[in-house]
């Protein structure tokens, strides 16, 4: 879980993991609430759970705490925002962003484009449909977003960054601490 969280393989737990060996177990931590689950969606149309591939998802943790202190990660890597960063490539990051947004969404997606862009979160509310880039550093570059933009012009679009709040258009750049504010601002 802490490397960049891609696609969940079952290869990846133990080799030629299969679904049928790990599906029970899976859902069984989901329910529990022990784990975030986003699921990938072909295209952002609504019902977005219509267009969930179950098959492709991603897992976080319920607490970015936790998964710290599952990997014994020293208090001074912790406590150095720019170590832990640069170490795990935003695995943190992101982990801590499906934390806060499953506290106010049920289910978490996100979009990819045959590999070549990929959209960390997409959340419905209400009529709307709002995609939500995740970056841990403070770079401009919104390569997957701008695709995603380009393609399905929503009425809002987000970056969650260490930057400071932003507002070009309906481009919204929302600091890692103000996260809780995100449902605010989808209106």
């Amino acid at each position: 879980m802490a490397k960049e969280n891609k696609k969940f393989k079952y290869s990846d737990v133990v080799k030629r993991g299969r679904a049928s060996m790990f599906e029970l177990s899976i859902d069984w931590l989901k329910n529990a609430g022990l784990i975030n689950i986003t699921y990938q969606i072909s295209k952002p149309e609504m019902p977005i759970s219509g267009y969930a591939d179950q098959s492709k998802f991603k897992i976080y943790l319920l607490d970015t705490g936790l998964l710290s202190a599952m990997l014994n990660l020293s208090s001074k890597l912790i406590i150095d925002p720019t170590m832990i960063f640069k170490k795990y490539n935003g695995a943190f990051v992101e982990n801590y962003v499906a934390q806060e947004l499953r506290l106010r969404k049920d289910n978490l997606y996100y979009w990819t484009s045959k590999g070549q862009a990929e959209v960390d979160f997409i959340i419905q509310e209400d009529d709307n449909i709002y995609p939500i880039e995740v970056k841990s550093g403070t770079s401009l570059s919104m390569k997957s977003l701008n695709s995603y933009v380009e393609k399905y012009y929503p009425k809002k679009q987000f970056r969650i960054s260490p930057r400071n709040f932003i507002e070009k258009g309906n481009f919204i750049n929302i600091p890692l601490y103000a996260i809780g504010n995100l449902m605010k601002l989808l209106v």
